[in-house]
């Protein structure tokens, strides 16, 4: 599997976990790829979550929901981090500011004052729930 790399085209790390299952939100991606190019050690460490990490995530208490209630479980969600100069991987909260200087209404950022669940890295599809889409995964072993 690809390593994330900074650099001058889209990480293909970055690629791999968007094409883990089949129809990730386009827009989405869309919007993520446009902020990698501009913030080259912009990555993302999760996007569609299938049900035993979903599962795990919630054991380890880094996510409050079951399989069937994330956005990752529908592949409306994406976690971000950073890779600094010296290859270490940062979730300062600075580093987020440009990323959501002009976040379009499209998406909610978890990071900002007020969320639900404060989680800097967490940007989803807002209104997930009412667009119906299918579980990553159709069976749960």
């Amino acid at each position: 599997m690809n390593k994330h790399k900074n650099g001058n085209t889209h990480c293909p790390k970055c690629l791999d976990l968007f094409n883990k299952y089949p129809n990730f939100n386009q827009m989405l991606q869309t919007w993520f790829f446009k902020k990698q190019t501009e913030l080259k050690t912009c990555h993302i460490s999760e996007a569609g979550r299938g049900y035993q990490a979903q599962e795990a995530a919630f054991t380890a208490k880094t996510s409050k929901a079951h399989y069937g209630q994330s956005a990752h479980n529908y592949n409306a969600a994406i976690d971000i981090f950073f890779i600094d100069s010296h290859g270490k991987l940062s979730y300062d909260k600075d580093n987020y500011a440009p990323l959501v200087f002009d976040l379009p209404n499209a998406i909610n950022w978890y990071g900002k004052k007020g969320s639900a669940f404060y989680e800097l890295p967490h940007f989803e599809v807002n209104g997930w729930k009412s667009l119906k889409l299918n579980l990553v995964e159709k069976e749960i072993p």
